[in-house]
């Protein structure tokens, strides 16, 4: 069962990394109906996590799935997911919009000269190496994974079936 239970959460893992994506790249446009539909792809994740959960119960569980199975089905839905979003990620930064990090670059340091930060060389040198498009796309792989924890400790919750009691 446990086999079939990764083969779910991964194959849907790269359906939901598909929305992640497309999450991540209407939230880089400046427009109002590109960051509206982010904005609705954010809040429908958990309820999409939910009914995928569901139907890993359903259809690999016979309808019986604990707490903790639910809960490791979600986070490994949401890493599949963030694995392909992060690469996404990376061609976005590389090849789509390879001023995107730059642009995060200057906006980080207006930001530190606004809060009235040290800013010298080394401080400088320092963002630009941690915003480079690797570090970002694996930062975002913990993030998305973070969330998805976040997420599946109450999906789980609401997942949960226990077998029925024999007489």
């Amino acid at each position: 069962m446990k086999p079939m239970i990764l083969k779910h959460a991964m194959y849907f893992g790269l359906l939901f990394g598909l929305m992640f994506s497309l999450n991540f790249y209407f939230s880089t446009i400046e427009a109002v109906i590109p960051n509206v539909l982010s904005w609705v792809l954010v809040l429908l994740m958990p309820y999409v996590a939910y009914r995928l959960a569901v139907d890993c119960r359903e259809r690999v569980c016979d309808g019986v799935i604990s707490y903790g199975t639910a809960l490791w089905y979600g986070i490994q839905l949401f890493f599949y997911a963030a694995l392909v979003a992060a690469v996404f990620k990376l061609i976005y930064f590389n090849y789509i919009s390879p001023d995107f990090l730059l642009h995060q670059i200057d906006q980080s340091l207006k930001l530190m000269e606004q809060m009235q930060l040290p800013l010298g060389a080394a401080e400088v040198a320092e963002v630009k190496k941690v915003l480079t498009p690797i570090n970002m796309s694996l930062n975002y792989i913990w993030l998305d994974v973070l969330a998805g924890l976040m997420v599946s400790l109450f999906t789980a919750a609401l997942v949960k079936r226990d077998a029925p009691m024999s007489n």
